[in-house]
């Protein structure tokens, strides 16, 4: 089992990069067509299934992304603890406009209490959202409810995608993790007239034409500057650290968030000033509005079909899939049909779970208990 519990250094860079080929290929072929419809003599309305056609492919790799991120959480991303933190942070939880400590505390709350109504995020996050299956269901009811009615409810996909922003992005605690003192907002109000001012500039910047020196030079200098006043600001007021200890301290933490986003909008400024083309617009097109509806409709599907209507102890509370590998690629990234093992074991890499899944099966107890479901996509009986 400690062997099966080893991490390294090097594998997931691996994962990190196809994810983000594959997302730079869909982002990429959409703006390609965008900016070549009209000249192939095809009207606007082309646009909106190349528009969904990428929405859909960004928010499968932004859902792997955070499976990558998930890895982070349990420290087996990475060997190295503080390399884990920064590559998860800056490759996986940054761009998604969240941090891996916020996610971290809401994602041990979900193991310490899984399915815990009152006390499991993720179950408390689908009754709010009102997204609740009974599975496993017939493959003709599952296409319907999970495939077409799911994705297309719009605004269960936003209510949700707000719902999870509360930990991943504004830092809040599930109940068994919250201090006794309310978090101090000074950093809040901070960060948020940093990022008023540092769009402001940089819209002068592109609308006036004031050229490279200006769009480089002014955001590292505001940088430099936030950076020197946040650096005074008391420890406490660096959010609400919880029970669980961060890797990396929550100033610094604060400090790699603004400069992420720095770049992002700086990059952004750089790309729509030298190509004139309306990069700030597909930027909200092609990643934030996956992140409210592809992502988020991904997000509920694998939560829910791991865990609805399952109990709360021993073997019963989450269950093991098999089936159609393209929907395990898309819904169940880096082994988490095999979600089982992953419950018992949380330390386990992802890559190590189907020789832990093997391990157990040569137990009595697991092959007596382990809820297996058999049948995705293509594939008789049960989703």
């Amino acid at each position: 089992m400690n062997e099966l519990r080893t991490a390294d250094n090097w594998r997931n860079w691996f994962c990190i990069a196809r994810e983000y080929l594959v997302i730079a290929a869909a982002i990429g072929a959409a703006v390609w067509f965008f900016e070549n419809r009209a000249a192939w003599g095809l009207g606007w309305g082309w646009n909106l299934p190349a528009a969904a056609l990428a929405i859909l492919l960004v928010g499968i790799g932004q859902h792997r992304l955070v499976m990558l991120g998930h890895e982070a959480s349990h420290w087996v991303l990475f060997k190295n603890r503080l390399l884990n933190e920064v590559a998860a942070n800056w490759c996986c939880f940054f761009p998604m406009w969240g941090r891996s400590y916020n996610y971290r505390v809401q994602h041990f709350a979900h193991h310490q209490h899984v399915n815990d109504p009152e006390k499991d995020p993720v179950v408390i996050d689908m009754t709010v959202c009102g997204n609740k299956f009974r599975h496993p269901m017939p493959l003709v009811e599952f296409i319907w409810e999970c495939l077409v009615k799911l994705p297309l409810w719009v605004p269960g996909l936003i209510r949700y995608a707000i719902a999870r922003a509360r930990y991943a992005t504004l830092g809040e605690r599930p109940d068994v993790y919250r201090s006794s003192e309310p978090p101090s907002k000074v950093t809040l109000h901070l960060n948020a007239g940093y990022l008023l001012l540092l769009i402001g500039m940089l819209v002068a910047g592109v609308s006036l034409d004031l050229g490279l020196f200006f769009l480089l030079g002014i955001p590292a200098l505001w940088l430099g500057l936030y950076l020197s006043i946040a650096s005074r600001i008391a420890s406490h007021h660096y959010g609400d650290v919880s029970r669980l200890k961060p890797d990396v301290a929550p100033r610094l933490d604060n400090h790699q968030t603004i400069a992420f986003i720095t770049i992002l909008f700086t990059g952004l400024a750089l790309l729509t000033h030298h190509t004139d083309l309306p990069w700030v617009l597909y930027y909200l097109v092609l990643w934030l509005v996956p992140l409210f509806t592809s992502f988020a409709w991904l997000m509920i599907l694998r939560e829910d079909i791991q865990h609805a209507h399952t109990g709360r102890a021993g073997f019963s509370h989450t269950r093991n899939f098999s089936g159609n590998p393209l929907f395990r690629w898309i819904v169940f990234p880096y082994h988490m049909d095999l979600h089982l093992p992953h419950h018992l074991y949380p330390f386990v890499p992802c890559h190590n779970l189907p020789k832990l899944h093997a391990l157990l099966r040569e137990t009595n107890v697991y092959r007596r208990h382990a809820i297996e479901v058999d049948g995705h996509l293509l594939h008789h009986g049960h989703s």
